[in-house]
């Protein structure tokens, strides 16, 4: 019996040894099979969609008003933020940057969860756009956007001060 046990095991470890080298990739044919796939190219230019035509579909049947919420934020970089909510406007403020102006826009917001919402707004003329996710509970922010002159944002920061508003309460 004792035999029989480890003819059975050697006889498994034969065959998996035989599956792994059969299955083995050689190097040179793992080399050029890199080399043959067709990766797609980067879009550089932006489509030509014509005037009047809405390329993506919006969806506002599931969203919510922030009145009154203000939240006070600091990004990675330490530039610091205050936005403050109406029914169906944001006013995005740099502190501690006197020659920027505020900035009002109409936004949309979505309740993700507990005390956490996804907000976006389009910057004026379309240059840009703002994506957030305010985190109450855990009094954090993450930011992804374009800003005028292409520059991209992709942050994360502490909430260092909220007022909450008719929604969130």
């Amino acid at each position: 019996m004792n035999k029989l046990k480890i003819s059975g095991v050697a006889l498994a470890l034969t065959m998996i040894a035989g599956c792994a080298s059969s299955n083995a990739v050689d190097p040179q044919s793992s080399k050029n099979t890199e080399m043959n796939m067709n990766k797609p190219t980067i879009l550089t230019e932006a489509p030509n969609i014509p005037p009047g035509v809405i390329p993506d579909e919006v969806n506002v049947s599931n969203t919510v008003n922030l009145d009154e919420l203000e939240v006070q934020y600091t990004y990675s970089s330490g530039r610091a933020y205050k936005l403050k909510f109406y029914d169906d406007r944001v006013s995005f403020t740099q502190l501690d940057a006197g020659h920027i102006p505020t900035l009002t826009v109409p936004y949309l917001a979505r309740k993700m969860g507990k005390d956490m919402f996804l907000v976006h707004w389009l910057v004026p003329g379309r240059v840009g756009h703002v994506t957030l996710v305010l985190d109450l509970g855990n009094k954090v922010i993450h930011a992804s956007a374009l800003m005028p002159g292409q520059m991209e944002l992709f942050d994360e920061g502490p909430i260092v001060d909220v007022k909450q508003g008719k929604y969130t309460q």
